[in-house]
Formats: C-alpha cells, structure tokens, sequence
C-alpha cells in the first residue's frame, strides 16, 4: 500500500498513455495550482485500472482493514480513542487552510506538517 494518494499528476500521466475517461470534474481539478493534490472522483474500476498501469494494485478488504486499524484490532490508526477536533480557533485564524486540511491539501502536506508543530 502506497504511502500517498495518487495525485492529480499522476492520474493525468494515466489518462493520456491510455485513454481512459476522465473522472467528474476533471477539467477543474486538472489545473496546475491542483497537480500535488489527491485526484478525486475515481470509482473502483478506474483505481484499479490505474493500479494495473502502474504496477500495482487495490488492497484487498482484509488489507486495508489492517492498514487502518492495525493488527490489534483498534478503532482508528492512532488508537481506540476518537479524533480530537483542531479547536476553533485554528480554523478561525486559517492554521487549518494553511495545513490543508478539508480544502484540498498537497499529497503528504498534513503528515509533514506534523512535524513541524
């Protein structure tokens, strides 16, 4: 499992060697401000076509069940106790749009901004 989504990027070096359809939106979300972020609007078959160009492929259910809680069973990837909401003033004075977070973000942004505070 990669460490990072796919970007819009390399969702567009997929599209043009192989044709494939755009997925919605695909003319917004294909513009140069937007080239490190997650594509979005994928379904399953074209995740898994692109999967297959890239030499890879989609995790089984029981794989990414354990990608996201770990081998002992927890809720969350952190633990058994719910996310924390950023309080609000985080959000009021942008930290959160600075970060990424709910607007569309850099792949691997968030992560990296953690180790920074």
């Amino acid at each position: 499992m990669d460490v990072y989504e796919v970007t819009v990027r390399q969702y567009a070096e997929f599209l043009q060697a192989t044709g494939v359809n755009s997925p919605l939106d695909w003319q917004t979300m294909n513009q140069p401000v937007h080239q490190k972020r997650p594509v979005a609007n994928v379904d399953w078959e074209d995740a898994a076509a692109y999967c297959k160009w890239a030499g890879k492929r989609l995790p089984t259910e029981a794989e990414w069940e354990k990608a996201a809680r770990g081998t002992d069973g927890r809720l969350y990837p952190w633990g058994n106790d719910p996310p924390t909401p950023l309080p609000r003033e985080l959000w009021e004075n942008g930290v959160a749009q600075l970060w990424g977070i709910g607007v569309g973000g850099d792949v691997g942004r968030w992560q990296e901004s953690l180790w920074h505070l």
